[in-house]
């Protein structure tokens, strides 16, 4: 679990269940595809999300933000940020959205891909997609 603060509010990003990542991961896979060993990820990165359909990067975006929690103004505890494809937030902004869904791929996703990678292999492609924002 990791807590970062995105636009003035507390967020706590925790870890998928392995079928949930699972799932978000092979909706990913073509994104994946055309990052690994890109020369301009950034650009590899915009023209694969452009591609998806959808209703693969609903399952993608919802299921990164399914685990993405904020801090209740007053202390009272954590509440969901999203349901489905439904922010519970109004003044969460598309950057601040793209910045959590980025911490939750980073934790759900950044270890199962360096070691397909090559663990450290200077040779092996980068499959981390880069920051946003």
């Amino acid at each position: 679990m990791i807590e970062i603060e995105v636009e003035g509010n507390l967020y706590r990003v925790v870890k998928l269940p392995a079928w949930d990542q699972f799932k978000i991961l092979r909706k990913a896979a073509p994104v994946i595809s055309a990052v690994a060993g890109a020369e301009n990820t950034a650009i590899a990165l915009g023209e694969a999300v452009g591609n998806l359909s959808d209703s693969a990067s609903d399952a993608v975006m919802a299921g990164l933000l399914s685990c993405v929690s904020r801090k209740v103004e007053g202390g009272s505890g954590w509440a969901p940020i999203s349901r489905g494809t439904t922010l519970a937030y109004q003044d969460l902004t598309l950057s601040g959205m793209m910045k959590l869904a980025q911490e939750s791929w980073n934790s759900n996703f950044t270890d199962f891909l360096d070691g397909l990678a090559g663990s450290g292999d200077p040779a092996s492609p980068n499959i981390t997609p880069p920051v946003v924002g």
